[in-house]
């Protein structure tokens, strides 16, 4: 469930979480996603960027979602619940290496590239 805004991804996660230690279970689809191409928060400044990164790392680390494993019965979905969080952990990681400031290109599309044809 990609959010279209953090203010919307961060209000989402709160209500899954708490929903999910309420009743003690939940799907894996359920599981709210930040905006598609942002694991990690913008900031202003690098100082702001490092507090936004520790927290995407502490958030989607694997280790943190145990809890959440076991209220799950299917192997199905603890299977799906593993590649989730190592995939954005991966993902967080990533954003890591690239560093504060890290310009994204957009994909390549028709109204992008129609005056080189």
């Amino acid at each position: 469930m990609r959010q279209p805004s953090w203010e919307r991804y961060e209000t989402a996660f709160a209500a899954f979480k708490a929903q999910a230690v309420e009743s003690g279970s939940f799907r894996v689809a359920e599981c709210p996603l930040p905006p598609k191409g942002m694991v990690v928060e913008d900031a202003p400044d690098a100082e702001q960027w490092h507090k936004n990164l520790q927290r995407a790392l502490l958030r989607w680390h694997p280790d943190k979602w145990a809890t959440f494993e076991q209220m799950l019965s299917d192997t199905g979905e603890r299977e799906r619940l593993k590649q989730l969080t190592e995939g954005m952990f991966r993902s967080v990681t990533r954003a890591k290496q690239r560093g504060f400031g890290h310009v994204r290109f957009p994909a390549r599309s028709a109204g992008l590239w129609a005056e080189e044809m």
